[in-house]
């Protein structure tokens, strides 16, 4: 009975000090999780997908759910660009595979993987700076839609 208890609590421990505590852990562990599946199916090393399947869920469901609130803009895209890689890992030796020569497969993979290290953030910032500046002008052409109704409305007394 003491063995139980102890094993529970230990387990219940085991699963609190895994949990990311922040947004900026779950992104990072997050990163780092689809880094080592990619470096794993890069190496053939990938045998047995169920255990990363319930990896990724966790990641891409359960603790989505726990940070969505805490997401900026930018983090939303890093997520769903980790799905998308882990999909591609996942199912390129079925689908890329039958399209594509590997030479094709890893020439699209390094620009990819440049493109995500060297430019995709300046990117993610210039669209979510484009963002703020739409929003801020829909905003100006709300107000001024509204003063012209009042005035339309004060004038038609």
């Amino acid at each position: 009975m003491k063995t139980s208890v102890l094993l529970s609590f230990a387990m219940i421990f085991l699963i609190i000090s895994c949990t990311p505590a922040t947004k900026d852990d779950y992104m990072a562990e997050y990163a780092e999780f689809i880094e080592s599946v990619e470096e794993k199916k890069n190496q053939d090393e990938v045998t047995d997908w169920e255990t990363f399947d319930k990896k990724y869920d966790y990641y891409s469901e359960e603790l989505y759910e726990k940070f969505k609130d805490d997401l900026t803009l930018k983090d939303v895209i890093k997520v769903n660009a980790y799905k998308l890689r882990f999909e591609a890992q996942r199912h390129k030796s079925s689908f890329f595979d039958s399209l594509f020569s590997k030479e094709d497969i890893n020439e699209v993979r390094s620009k990819l993987e440049d493109y995500i290290k060297n430019d995709m953030d300046k990117d993610v910032d210039k669209l979510v700076e484009e963002a703020q500046r739409v929003s801020e002008e829909f905003g100006q052409a709300v107000k001024d839609l509204a003063e012209e109704l009042k005035r339309e409305l004060e004038h038609a007394e």
